[in-house]
Formats: C-alpha cells, structure tokens, sequence
C-alpha cells in the first residue's frame, strides 16, 4: 500500500494494546516500527507498556505520556543526522546563552537527552541562567510525569530573572495544557512584564477558544494578529472564534484583509465564505468554498461531498454503490431538489451543508475522523434549538424546549425532576459509583484531605482537587454503577456531556466522553445499573439517545431552515402561456407590488424604485434548470398604485417547477413564490386557446414596452381579484383557425362566469349555481388572432368564480375551450 500510493522512504506503524475486562480498560501497551519501503526492513523499534489506568477519565493522560515516550525513543533514530544540521549551531555555543540555543534546537527534533545536556552546559554559565532553567523546564514538560519538574524548572527561572517573561507564559501554557485555569494567572503577568510580547495573547486566545469563550478570546487574538500578521495559522482560528459569535463584520474587518494579502492562506476561506453565506451573498459563498475545495487534498474533499451524512440507510447503501459517473448526477440532482430558491445560481441548501460539514470538522473531530457522534448529528440537523455542555454555567430553558425535555423525562421517571433539566434527561455517569465521605469528619482526622488506601498520594490529591466546590471527597470504584440525569440544581456527573434539542423533532440527543478524550464524544449509554426513579427498561432503551437519532434519521433524514427575510407586503405573482416559435412555448411570469411596499430612490434620471427578480424553471427531475435574472426601473407615475412586470420566456412545452424571487434593492424584502406549472404544446393542427391572461387595463398600445401584444396593450392584474362593480378584462389567442377559399375566418366567442366554492373562503358545500354568459361572432383575415374582452360582473356571485372561454371555428367545424379562476368580492358600500 505504502509503494502503491505513497511516495516515501519509510512509514511509521503502531499498534495499540488493552487489557481490562467488562469494557474497562486496565493497562495498555504501544508498539511502534520505522518501516523501510522498498525493502520492508525494520529501520526502528520501539515500545511502551504497562500504563495503568486508575481512572477512567484518565485514558488520554496516559496515552500522551505513551505516546511522548515514543516519540523520544523515535527521535534518537536520527540523532546523528541531527547533530550534523546542527554544526554551525554547535561552533558557535561559547557563552550560556549559546549553549541555550543549542539547547532548543535539540528539543525542536525531539531528542530531549541532547537538550538536556545542553541546557544543563549553560547553567554552567553565568550569563543565561533563566534561559537554561527555563529550557530544562521545557524538556520537563515533554516527559512522562514531568509536569512537576517543568514548572518547578519555569520557578526557578523567574527567581533568576524576574522579568523573563518566555518562563511566565511556559507556566501559562503547562497549565492550559492540564486544563487548568492557573495559566490564566501567569499569561497575565507575562502581558504585565512585557505587553509587547506577542505569544502571551497568543496562549489566552487559544485557550479560552478551546473552552468556547469567544468572547474572551477575540481581543487577545485580535491584539496578537496585529503584532503577528503572518500567522494565519492563528488567524484562522481567529477566524474560527468569529464565526461561532456570529461576529460577521469583524470577519470582514479582521479576517478578509489578511486573506487578500495571503491569498495561500487557504484554511481561510471557510471562514469568509461561511460570512458571505450567512449574510446572503450566496454567490460569493459559493465561489470561496469552491476555491476551498480545491485547494484541499481529496480525502478531505470527499468528506464535503460525501452525501451519506444526509441519507437515510436504504439510500445510502444504493448511494455508495454508485460508480463516479452515476454519484456525481446523483449528487446534483440531490441537491437540485432541496435548493429553497432556485433562482440564483448559489443553491443555499448546499452551502448550509458545506458549512455545516465545515463546523464539524473544526468543533467535533479531536479525537475521531471526519467527527464524532456531535458532527454526525450536527451535519444532518445543524445547530440545536438549546445545546448545554458540562463546565457551563447553564442557560435558561426556552419554553419549547422545556416542553420537549419534560415530555421525555415524565415518561422515562417516576419522580418530578428537582430542578430545570438543563443538561441530559437520559441517565449518565454519576457519582453514585465514589464512595462518599462528607468533608467535616475527614477534615478533623486528616487535615490535608481524606487519603484512601491503595492510591498514590499524586492520584488521591488529583481526585480531591476534582472533587473541590462539591462539599465531597471520594474515592474511585472502578465498576461505578450511578447514573441520573443532569438538572440546574444537581450534576453528580462524572463524564463530560453535551445535550441538544431539536424543537422540531421532539429530541433530546445526550452525549457523553465515556473514555475522557481518547475516543470522543458518543451518544450516551444506556446504563449498566437503572436509576432508582426509572418507570420502565423498555422506556429507557427506547429514549436512548443512539435509537432515538435512528428513529429522527427514519422521520427526517436532514433539517433546514431556509433564510428568512422581511415580507414584500402585497406581493401576487400569475403565469401563462401562449405559442412561440419553433415548436417552443411562450411562458409569461408577472408578477405585481404595492407601491407604497417600495420605498423610492433618487437616481440621475430622477426619482425611481428599484427591484431585482429573478426565476427559474426546473424540469420535474430537476435535470435541468433555466434562469433569468434582472434589475429593474420603475418610473411610474406617483398617482399608480400598483407596479408590475412581465418577464417572458421561452421554453419546451412539459411540466415545470417555477420559482419567482423579487426583492428590493436595499432593504431586502422578498416576496417568493414556488408552484409546479404545466407549460402547453401549441400545434399547428388543431383549434387551440392560450391561457387566458387577467387584466386590470386592456387597449391599444401607447408605448409601454413591457406590456405590448402587437398592436395592443395589457397590462396584468396577478391578484386576479375584482370587485363586483368592475369589469373583468382578459386578453387571449387563438391558433389554427380555418380559413375559407377566400381566406377568411369565422367564429364565436362565449364567455361564462360560473361561481364555484370558494376554497379561499373555507367553504366545502356546494355554492348554488349562477351562471353569466354572454356570446359575439367574430370574423378575420388570419388563422392566429389576438384579441382582448371585458366581462361585465354585475350578475356574478361573490367568492370564487370561473372565467370560462370557448371558441367555436365556424369554417373548421371545431371548439375549443379555456377557462381561468378569479376571485369576486362585493363592491364598495354593499
């Protein structure tokens, strides 16, 4: 494999083994080997054994110090070649702080031996002694059990200098590095000592980034981007920390500007694009994630692409075996049917899931590839209506949500909850597997803190300092059999956790880090002891957070809120169409606003409004789609309440789904409208009727362009609703008329108005039956004639009616018929 599809010498291999039992984890073992490509030799060995696990929380500290020791072991392999580069380096050691020098070159290859002893030559110097101490912290801090050495080291260091400000911020990060907030102390005072140091700001931003403080975050990481301008390594996750505050303009301000003078930067562009598509400038976003996309290797890019997160079981397997051709239009018909505007080029369903798979990849992938369970619902559903997390203060429940969590806890308990349930309804870990000691009493007979047989003293005092603020010490029980749920009022909790809930689908989903970060975080489990309070097994095995995601993934395999924006008040749209050319169809989409909707702009032709609209016209297997996009300029008179548009095109005939968007420049006001329309073949064989299209004004044509037809003018009415004192005007075509031996044509015009129930109204009886009617004979020179009417509505019924229209062809023996709804409503003062 390594021949076939890398291009190397050689590949490092480990091997990972346990022992425990019942799913518990005792001791593990590692096993590393520098294998030779071409020739399969083993080049180094190396293996580390025997670690023993006292606590279950405790898994990740032990895998590090393995791995640490590894990789000590790893890095003498190429000592030799190491004190080679570093000839020079070595020549020019003649003082403390040169031999310091050699020092931390040593420690950045990894051989912590050479630093050692080089760092240990320059104390022997008088020159650069908090130089030397601090380095032989950092060596410290790089070993198993070193934490104490290294920050004795860093100590000693700020005894001989009190102002080296490199040992404040080693403190600082020592103690980050064992989620400890004593580092928040000694990154203050090196900011103290020294405000011009950048690495100092550096170390708070990421640390409280890491923890979720944004807000504490962006000003240390604004302050070192503007010392640091080159690390974008930083900036992005300066970036990152923006964009989960939703702090869309300091992206802009802060995060664009390093992109443009970096543009090899690429990590950046997530950043900016998921700005671009929260702030609706899908275009932009597409084109930044696109550029993204290339520029990431393909194991990554399989991961954006990838539309098994989205899938329910059955599809995903038929999806997976899809060869390249097929997945790719599988792909792009997926996304062609769940794009909420088909109108713009940017389908922003896909940049929902671009963004979200960006999420995840950045917030839930630690310690599991592409994510853990968190992305993994994260990517289906997106951000939770209420998330809560241990370590947070806890928010207040909205009240949806807190009729979802009491809806899943009233049928999982017997007993009332004893507090808000702001973090898992479902049972996790707790301390009811510690045995339990109260403070007072142990206090009296061993002031130093209760000491439990059979654990170091090291053990014992990390599990008392876990314990601090909970008015309990305790011992582990390595079989801890206590589970509850998690309330305002009590967490006994002894596993981190996360708990989300979607409002829409009724669910709680709890997480928890059952192995203390080895292996991320998954959904909880169910318990190995039931709660003392639990109604039912059945109910608990039902409402388990992993089977209630598979019964959400069967209901709904994905969630999505389409971007919302304020009302076009009095916003009506209306289709029809009429022959083309070429055996195409004519199709015409008007659309109508209130005036008083759209506020007016000055321009130099003088004072105008000013709407973008656009549409699209997707075929029903979403194949293939037509757009058209336009501003447009509406300089009607003052006195005209109403502005409307026409926009024709020209299409094949068949089924269509039509998406209309206008909105005004500016503001943002949308109105939007999505229908699936049946667009007419008009042969040359038979009588046939365009759709009937309703007008509030009909005549000749006076010169205004939009609403020209030949050698009249209509102007749309989309509303289609009238009053009983107006008449209904409507202008219509008619195709294939026969003609005589003289070219002549005959024929009748009928119009009828039938009232029909008025569904508008939520009527579901039948409305009695009124009928106006009213037929002329007409004759012409031509087989195609264009011709408006006006129908008098006084005899009508109000609510809805029918507006039918029948041809018959006189010279072909032959009718045809087309009919249109209006709404009728009483005129003013009946």
């Amino acid at each position: 494999m390594a021949r076939s599809g890398l291009e190397v010498d050689a590949v490092l291999c480990s091997s990972l083994k346990t022992l425990g039992k019942d799913g518990t984890v005792h001791n593990i073992g590692v096993t590393s080997r520098l294998i030779e490509v071409p020739t399969g030799r083993i080049l180094w060995a190396g293996s580390s054994s025997g670690r023993r696990i006292w606590r279950h929380d405790k898994l990740s500290d032990v895998t590090d110090a393995t791995m640490g020791l590894l990789t000590e072991q790893f890095a003498q392999y190429g000592a030799s070649a190491a004190e080679s580069s570093l000839a020079e380096v070595l020549a020019d050691a003649n003082d403390g702080l040169g031999w310091a020098q050699v020092g931390h070159a040593y420690l950045k290859r990894g051989l912590l031996k050479q630093a050692t002893e080089a760092f240990n030559t320059s104390l022997t110097y008088s020159d650069a002694k908090a130089a030397a101490l601090n380095g032989l912290g950092l060596v410290s801090i790089r070993r198993f059990e070193g934490f104490d050495e290294g920050i004795r080291m860093f100590k000693k260091a700020l005894d001989e200098d009190p102002a080296y400000v490199e040992s404040y911020a080693n403190l600082a990060q020592a103690y980050f590095d064992r989620d400890n907030t004593t580092g928040t102390r000694y990154a203050e005072e090196a900011i103290e000592q020294d405000p011009n140091y950048a690495r100092s700001y550096r170390i708070l931003a990421h640390w409280y980034e890491k923890n979720e403080e944004d807000k504490k975050a962006v000003p240390y990481y604004r302050t070192y981007a503007s010392m640091e301008r080159d690390d974008t390594e930083t900036i992005v996750r300066f970036g990152h920390a923006l964009s989960r505050l939703k702090a869309f303009r300091e992206i802009e301000a802060d995060i664009e500007p390093v992109l443009r003078s970096h543009p090899e930067a690429y990590e950046l562009l997530p950043v900016v694009a998921y700005k671009d598509y929260r702030t609706g400038r899908f275009s932009r976003a597409r084109e930044r994630f696109d550029r993204f996309l290339g520029r990431i290797g393909k194991g990554e890019r399989d991961v954006y692409q990838d539309l098994s997160p989205l899938l329910r079981d059955a599809y995903r397997m038929a999806y997976e075996e899809l060869d390249d051709e097929n997945r790719k239009e599988f792909e792009s018909r997926f996304w062609l049917e769940r794009d909420p505007d088909l109108t713009t080029d940017a389908n922003e369903r896909h940049l929902e899931h671009l963004s979200r798979v960006w999420i995840a990849r950045r917030d839930y992938s630690d310690l599991a590839y592409p994510w853990d369970r968190r992305g993994e619902v994260y990517v289906r559903y997106g951000e939770p209506d209420y998330r809560a997390r241990s370590g947070w203060v806890p928010s207040l429940l909205p009240p949806d949500v807190e009729v979802v969590k009491m809806n899943i806890y009233s049928q999982l308990y017997n007993d009332p909850p004893d507090g808000e349930l702001v973090g898992p309804v479902f049972p996790v870990r707790s301390d009811a597997g510690l045995a339990v000691h109260h403070v007072e009493g142990d206090i009296l007979e061993n002031p130093g803190g209760t000491f439990m047989p059979g654990r170091t003293r090291a053990q014992q005092e990390e599990l008392n300092r876990d314990r601090a603020g909970t008015n309990v010490l305790g011992s582990f029980d390595s079989n801890p059999q206590g589970y509850a749920p998690v309330t305002l009022q009590r967490d006994n909790s002894i596993v981190r956790w996360e708990s989300w809930t979607y409002v829409s689908l009724g669910a709680v989903f709890d997480f928890t880090q059952e192995t203390g970060g080895s292996g991320g975080f998954d959904f909880a489990p169910l318990p190995s002891f039931e709660p003392a309070s639990l109604k039912s097994t059945i109910r608990l095995a039902e409402f388990a957070p992993e089977i209630a995601f598979e019964r959400s993934v069967v209901e709904s395999p994905d969630l999505y809120d389409a971007p919302r924006y304020p009302d076009l008040v009095g916003f009506e749209a209306d289709v029809a169409d009429f022959r083309g050319e070429d055996g195409e169809t004519r199709l015409d989409i008007v659309y109508a606003v209130p005036t008083a909707s759209v506020r007016t702009r000055d321009t130099p032709q003088g004072q105008t409004r000013i709407l973008t609209r656009s549409i699209a016209l997707a075929d029903t297997a979403f194949s293939r789609v037509i757009r058209q996009e336009r501003t447009v300029q509406f300089s009607d008179p003052a006195d005209s309440l109403t502005l409307v548009d026409v926009i024709p095109s020209t299409v094949p005939p068949g089924r269509y789904v039509a998406t209309l968007t206008v909105r005004e420049a500016g503001t943002g006001k949308t109105g939007s409208v999505t229908r699936e329309i049946d667009v007419e073949a008009y042969g040359q064989d038979s009588l046939r009727i365009s759709d009937l299209l309703l007008a509030s004004d009909a005549g000749d044509y006076t010169g205004r362009v939009r609403f020209r037809r030949g050698a009249l003018q209509i102007v749309p009415h989309p509303s289609r609703t009238y009053r009983s004192d107006e008449r209904l005007k409507f202008y219509y075509e008619v195709y294939n008329l026969a003609q005589d031996a003289f070219g002549s044509t005959r024929y009748t015009v009928t119009t009828t108005v039938v009232a029909k129930d008025s569904q508008l109204r939520g009527v579901f009886r039948r409305a009695r039956s009124q009928e106006a009617a009213a037929t002329v004979e007409q004759s012409g020179s031509s087989s195609f004639e264009r011709s408006y009417l006006e129908v008098d509505l006084g005899a009508a019924k109000p609510g809805v009616n029918r507006l039918i229209l029948t041809i018959e062809d006189l010279n072909g023996k032959a009718v045809a018929r087309k009919e249109a709804v209006f709404q009728l409503e009483k005129a003013k003062g009946e």
